[in-house]
């Protein structure tokens, strides 16, 4: 029956209760903050795990990007190389071949030039000795153009020596 000594209680009570829930609601706030940290720094840590993932392909694309580009280098490289040995090959065999032709018409001039030369000093005709000058001429002026078809090949081969002479370049550029 002594109701200020229950409405004194009772405000008491509900000072202690507000007290305990506020106590009560902090824990809970703090708890699910904690929850929120946690949440966070697991998602950071998912996706930070995938950013990792993603640059360790990133890292294999470019190395093997690199390892395709230097395997076309290298290949290109070699072929270069086997152009070059295969041109240098044609080359020599070119050298050859005009060495070989020049030697086999060096050969039949000779045979050419030898009678003519004795059939001039025997012959008094002035008619057939300038047909046996013109031949002769000829088969010289052919025997120097065999002999620049050697000098051709000796200049490939790196065998032909320059010789220098004096002389006057006119005189010589009007016989040409």
């Amino acid at each position: 029956g002594n109701y200020d000594k229950a409405y004194s209680n009772l405000e008491k009570y509900l000072v202690i209760n507000d007290s305990l829930n506020a106590n009560q609601n902090i824990e809970a706030a703090t708890e699910i903050e904690a929850k929120y940290q946690t949440e966070k720094k697991e998602q950071e840590i998912k996706f930070l795990s995938e950013v990792a993932q993603k640059q360790k392909y990133i890292y294999l694309s470019i190395v093997a990007l690199l390892l395709t580009l230097g395997a076309f280098l290298f290949y290109g490289y070699r072929n270069k190389i086997k152009t070059a040995e295969k041109l240098n090959e044609l080359n020599e065999l070119k050298s050859r071949f005009f060495a070989n032709i020049s030697h086999e018409f060096r050969t039949p001039l000779t045979l050419i030039k030898s009678p003519v030369q004795s059939l001039q000093s025997e012959i008094t005709n002035e008619s057939q000795k300038s047909k046996l000058d013109l031949i002769d001429k000829n088969s010289n002026r052919m025997l120097d153009l065999v002999d620049q078809l050697l000098e051709l090949s000796k200049l490939d081969s790196g065998k032909l020596q320059l010789i220098l002479k004096e002389g006057n370049v006119a005189t010589f550029l009007n016989s040409l």
